[in-house]
């Protein structure tokens, strides 16, 4: 009766309008091939996030098909917006 571990990157989701690249991994636990339990886990990166250990391998590719002049200008626009006005 072996229980077994996998995770599974089984979802990598692009935003073009901001350059974030999301993506769920997914957890198995099996006992003799028989699923008996399964959780997502979800992750993103902004489009001027540089390299992170936290990015998964198989997401990397895909981070240059979106990383666009506009799309930076739009998460630095977002993030000016969020900002507390001093005053």
């Amino acid at each position: 009766m072996p229980i077994t571990k996998r995770k599974v990157l089984d979802q990598i989701t692009l935003e073009p309008e901001t350059g974030t690249v999301l993506w769920r991994e997914t957890t198995i636990i099996e006992e003799d091939g028989v699923e008996i339990s399964r959780q997502h886990h979800r992750g993103s990166v902004e489009v001027d996030v540089e390299d992170s250990p936290l990015i998964p391998a198989e997401v990397k590719p895909f981070r240059p098909l979106i990383d666009t002049p506009a799309a930076r200008a739009k998460v630095v626009a977002q993030r000016e917006e969020r900002k507390p006005k001093v005053k």
